[in-house]
């Protein structure tokens, strides 16, 4: 199996979480059906060996191999299997005894025990590839730190004290530990424009104006913004699949949209804060520690906070 397809079937290298189960795999990614049924709250008729005797489930599997082999003969992935591997893999004895299956049997396993298992499924997936994308520790280029670095000398000039300054706000503002070079590659532009704007006390500058109050908005206008922030928020869960395939085409496009997801999601956050947006609870859309969505419609799910740039 190549690296891509480790990396797509267990983004992070660490099992799968639904709840309070981890979820097991084997060598080639598989995940373990036993794991899941004893998340789904492990019912006697939602037993593995009952889902996989299911006559829909012998197709699907045959269905799944065939398509495989066939579809997959000039790729190196098709799915989230590789040429020839077989959707089930049963490990008798030992720490990793179970039946383990592949990530499109997952889903048909879920979908079988309830909606709502599925949902479970799905979210919790979705989430450990979003963290995998979004937290990732490649840090930027030396040419993109090239470009940091004439921005602030030629913003900062001769300024020795300037340039210090600038250079200590940027660090304490992306909380790198050392040098501006460990700064993420998914936070680049963020950091580019931070110092393009960014306020040199040193510098003479002309006095502030007082700042506006944000005037309200009507009952119409406030509800189709809240709407709007709630469809960005969303989104998340449909734009992961589609930045997993284009990381495997271009990794620049990726972080460069990767970057851009967060980025909408900040900015959502921001304006649920200064609306304050919240349901008929009185529960914030975005929590304090950005960990729980609360949407106007009543339902509630857990987030990951850097997908809002916030603190783990």
């Amino acid at each position: 199996m190549t690296t891509i397809q480790q990396n797509l079937l267990n983004p992070n290298n660490q099992p799968l979480i639904i709840g309070e189960f981890s979820i097991r795999q084997d060598e080639d990614g598989r995940y373990c059906l036993n794991d899941l049924h004893k998340a789904s709250g492990g019912l006697a008729k939602h037993k593995p060996s009952n889902f996989i005797r299911n006559q829909q489930t012998q197709e699907l599997i045959v269905e799944i191999e065939q398509v495989s082999d066939v579809s997959c003969a000039n790729f190196d992935r098709c799915s989230n299997m590789s040429i020839g591997q077989k959707a089930i893999n049963t490990v008798k004895g030992g720490v990793k005894q179970g039946m383990y299956v592949v990530e499109d049997l997952v889903y048909s396993y879920a979908m079988w025990i309830s909606a709502k298992f599925h949902l479970m499924v799905i979210r919790a997936y979705r989430a450990q590839v979003m963290e995998w994308m979004i937290g990732g520790k490649q840090t930027i280029s030396p040419e993109q730190a090239g470009i940091l670095y004439n921005i602030v000398h030629t913003r900062a000039g001769e300024n020795k004290n300037l340039i210090v300054q600038m250079w200590s706000r940027l660090k304490n503002h992306f909380k790198y530990s050392a040098s501006y070079r460990e700064l993420r590659a998914i936070h680049f532009e963020d950091a580019k424009h931070y110092l393009e704007v960014m306020d040199l006390k040193g510098k003479q500058t002309a006095p502030e104006k007082p700042t506006e109050q944000v005037k309200p908005l009507d009952g119409e206008v406030y509800e189709l913004v809240r709407q709007l922030t709630e469809a960005i928020i969303l989104e998340n869960d449909e734009i992961v699949p589609i930045l997993q395939a284009v990381k495997i085409i271009d990794v620049k496009k990726f972080a460069y949209l990767s970057h851009k997801v967060v980025w909408a999601n900040e900015r959502a956050r921001d304006l649920s804060r200064v609306l304050n947006f919240r349901n008929k609870l009185d529960e914030p859309l975005i929590d304090e520690n950005c960990r729980v969505i609360s949407l106007s419609t009543g339902q509630r799910f857990i987030a990951r906070p850097n997908w809002f740039n916030c603190p783990a």
